[in-house]
């Protein structure tokens, strides 16, 4: 009886862990560095107060600017840099066609939001650039946290 039970139990979690796998690659985010662009207007419209002439004007620009940046994401055979070059250049054509749209007072809320997105993507890079750069949670020992502290081994 109880095995039947454990086969019953398992036969209905692979059959859920089955149709939640295939739900999922339906439905699959953007790639790392895209973001979607219905999102991304929401975020806009409830950060720089968007009236619904403007969020009309700005959705075809996300929309552009995330059908780019994917063609660039799958289809480059550019080099790393040259890949960011390009990437940047997208994101710098459609933040003019955006702030085109914006009055003065969203124009310099959109560029705060941009100068924060810049130091988090900054702060990002320079921190997985190096892997030894995280200190030991207690402030002693060499980076990481692994090894002894400096002192030597404790009980000597």
């Amino acid at each position: 009886m109880n095995r039947k039970f454990f086969i019953l139990i398992l036969c209905g979690l692979l059959a859920g862990a089955i149709a939640g796998f295939a739900q999922s690659s339906e439905t699959a985010p953007p790639p790392p560095g895209l973001h979607d662009p219905v999102r991304e207007l929401a975020h806009m419209t409830k950060d720089l107060k968007l009236s619904a002439e403007q969020q009309g004007q700005i959705k075809p620009i996300l929309e552009q600017r995330e059908a780019e940046m994917r063609t660039l994401h799958d289809g480059t055979t550019l080099s790393r840099e040259a890949s960011m070059a390009q990437a940047k250049s997208i994101m710098d054509q459609s933040d003019a066609s955006i702030e085109a749209v914006l009055d003065q007072a969203q124009r310099k809320q959109f560029e705060k939001r941009r100068q924060a997105m810049q130091a988090r993507m900054a702060h990002h890079r320079d921190n997985s650039s190096s892997p030894d750069a995280t200190p030991a949670p207690d402030g002693d020992g060499p980076p990481g946290g692994d090894g002894p502290p400096p002192d030597g081994p404790p009980g000597i």
